[in-house]
């Protein structure tokens, strides 16, 4: 498993995707290892365990004459508290597993924080991750105000890189608002969150979408999911000499082409810089060729000087 280091630069970016590999590593080996507690990392929060329902009526003797309902019930109620209890039992064990990948570096950090004896006595993992996203997402300080609006700054900075996917850029969309939640810091609506998303995409690459979606010719997205299934289904046209290309740039798994038209940027899920039929061929240096033995072609000035 990977250990957590403190930011080493100044790229934001470089931190976010640390921190992002680190949390869904560690997500990976605690659901195998603890069941859904992995949680924490994901979704920022433990899980909740619904309580068992019934009609008490059912339960009498003269609806349930056999005892089945009853026990059905007992049994679902001793599940829940025993699930309850598995993950009360799990959480220091989680949270030294955590502690174990912090490298010195970034346990200082977190330890350089307010309230720190009574934060080691309770052994929580769920607030030692919030703890570790404040000390790498954000320069947490003395001054609450000041760390807050750091934070809000560093979410509307957070924009789709050109070589970023959808999805780590999801990623790290989404490492920002919880970033913004460990400080208890107001989070937009999600319709609002939704159309931020689109407005922060790579304008290399989803200018089209972004000049569409504001012209109406989709439909209103209203939540973040429906903002990345929008992105992601999104496709851009391709020019070269052989014909126009439609593809899909969620995943950027194309591969990386050469010139087309202009200096473009295939393979990134981006548009070539000159559209189709505008773009006007350099004509080349007139010379005759003569053709020899086999498929190679010499210029004769170069047969001349032979």
């Amino acid at each position: 498993m990977p250990i957590l280091r403190p930011p080493g630069g100044n790229n934001p970016v470089d931190s976010e995707r640390n921190l992002i590999n680190f949390r869904q590593t560690i997500a990976t080996y605690v659901q195998r290892e603890f069941g859904d507690i992995a949680d924490t990392f994901m979704v920022m929060s433990y899980p909740e365990y619904d309580k068992v329902e019934y009609d008490e009526d059912e339960l009498k003797k003269a609806n349930d004459s056999y005892g089945l309902k009853r026990r059905e019930i007992r049994k679902l109620i001793s599940i829940r508290l025993e699930t309850m209890d598995r993950l009360e039992k799990n959480k220091p064990r989680v949270y030294a597993l955590i502690t174990g990948q912090l490298s010195q570096e970034s346990l200082d950090k977190v330890r350089q924080m307010p309230n720190r004896d009574t934060f080691d006595n309770e052994g929580d993992p769920l607030k030692l991750m919030k703890r570790e996203m404040a000390a790498h997402l954000i320069r947490s300080g003395v001054d609450m105000e000041r760390t807050k609006l750091e934070a809000r700054q560093a979410f509307s900075r957070c924009r789709q890189q050109y070589n970023e996917t959808i999805v780590q850029f999801r990623q790290r969309n989404d490492g920002r608002i919880a970033a913004l939640k460990t400080l208890d810091e107001h989070i937009l609506e999600e319709p609002a969150l939704a159309t931020d998303f689109i407005h922060k995409l790579d304008m290399r690459r989803y200018h089209e979408l972004r000049k569409d979606y504001e012209n109406g010719l989709y439909d209103r997205v209203t939540s973040l999911a429906e903002a990345y299934e929008l992105a992601s289904n999104f496709m851009v046209e391709r020019c070269s000499k052989r014909g126009t290309f439609r593809v899909f740039v969620a995943d950027g798994r194309s591969k990386r082409g050469g010139r087309s038209g202009g200096r473009g940027r295939e393979g990134r899920g981006g548009r070539s810089s000159s559209p189709c039929g505008d773009h006007q061929p350099r004509n080349p240096a007139p010379y005759a060729k003569v053709l020899l033995t086999g498929p190679i072609t010499v210029p004769i000035r170069m047969i001349r000087a032979m």
